[in-house]
């Protein structure tokens, strides 16, 4: 089986006039399109994605570009995503979406979680068309982690949602934030993958302001705000502290990993006769014995996406094992490859049995599909 662990949706207006709480009505996000033909939403008066200036998102904007070929951009024609499916061999797809990846920087902590029960009820009516061949990620709105946790289980429990969507960081906050612990606790209770997906802008992310034009923002804020979210999971405690959660870090590619596995792992030797290099000032939980870094990873329980034709992706497997990187298409944002996504996979020097997981097994157990 053939999963693709990352794709995506755009969202049309009729989502939050059809489906938000009626009483955000007069708040209700806004996709429009510029003058130029660039497509944009409004959100509490401010443009997503960013267009220009410091930490730009891309210059074609969101929404008003779309891959050639493909049939679906949105959810508008299940049919047609099927068959664009098809096309590849993928069996499943699991959907994320474009403009809600900014929604833990709402303002109105109550917007944003009406935001996100709109768009979680849209998505899982849409999947249900599909017989059970598209699935999706819940979002939701930790400016609440409280409401954030009671998201994750009604659209776990009631919309069949098999993951949840969080950013590598919220604001100031990373994700081992003592306020956090309710939330990652319903998580782990309700046993679906955690999505750690970064993209630029939309919120701050780390690095992005130090650029005015997206090349230096996309190369330098979506790697370091994923390794940022990485380091808290670990330093923090997180993953010791719910030693059943399941994380994705997802569209920055598998490259990286090597390094910061090892560099990482030298900091946990250190820790190991120096546990100081733990303590901060936040008041976290210590579960007990910390997790080697790089055993988080070969046991399955981290899995990095890869970057259809990824050429470091064979030595990666050398180095950290298969059993932590999973496909991913990004159908249909405009920059990816599809229809080539499964096959520089397939071609690549790997073992059948590294091709295998890559393609589906490791998606299968962050998700918990197929059995």
């Amino acid at each position: 089986m053939i999963i693709d662990a990352d794709g995506h949706t755009h969202i049309p207006n009729t989502v939050f006039d059809d489906y938000l709480d009626p009483a955000f009505r007069a708040k209700r996000p806004r996709y429009v399109e510029l003058d130029d033909g660039r497509g944009v939403y409004i959100i509490e008066g401010r443009v997503i994605i960013k267009p220009s200036g410091w930490g730009p998102g891309t210059p074609l904007s969101i929404g008003s570009r779309r891959l050639e070929g493909c049939q679906s951009f949105g959810m508008e024609n299940i049919a047609g995503r099927l068959a664009d499916l098809d096309k590849e061999g993928i069996d499943v797809q699991v959907i994320y979406p474009n403009v809600l990846m900014s929604i833990n920087s709402f303002d109105d902590a109550a917007l944003a979680a009406a935001v996100a029960r709109a768009y979680n009820r849209w998505m899982s009516e849409r999947c249900a068309e599909s017989k059970g061949r598209l699935k999706y990620a819940a979002v939701v709105a930790l400016q609440d982690p409280l409401a954030a946790a009671d998201e994750v289980e009604y659209a776990a429990t009631k919309l069949g949602a098999v993951g949840v969507m969080v950013p590598g960081t919220i604001g100031s906050k990373t994700l081992d934030h003592p306020d956090l612990y309710p939330f990652w606790e319903r998580v782990q209770q309700f046993d679906v993958g955690v999505g750690i997906h970064t993209v630029t802008g939309m919120y701050p992310t780390v690095g992005a302001d130090l650029f005015d034009h997206f090349f230096g923002s996309k190369a330098v804020a979506m790697p370091l705000t994923l390794t940022v979210a990485l380091v808290s999971l670990i330093a923090g405690g997180i993953a010791d502290l719910f030693p059943k959660l399941r994380f994705g870090l997802l569209e920055t590619g598998c490259g990286w990993l090597p390094y910061w596995l090892e560099r990482l792992d030298d900091l946990h030797e250190r820790g190991e006769y120096e546990p100081a290099i733990y303590d901060g000032l936040l008041r976290r939980k210590v579960a007990g014995k910390r997790t080697k870094p790089s055993d988080l990873f070969t046991s399955g329980r981290m899995i990095v996406s890869c970057e259809p034709g990824e050429k470091t992706l064979p030595y990666v497997v050398s180095a950290v094992g298969d059993q932590c990187i999973m496909y991913a298409s990004d159908y249909p944002h405009p920059d990816s490859k599809w229809p080539n996504t499964v096959a520089p996979i397939e071609k690549a020097e790997m073992s059948a049995i590294a091709k295998k997981r890559i393609l589906g097994e490791n998606a299968a157990r962050l998700y918990k599909l197929g059995g």
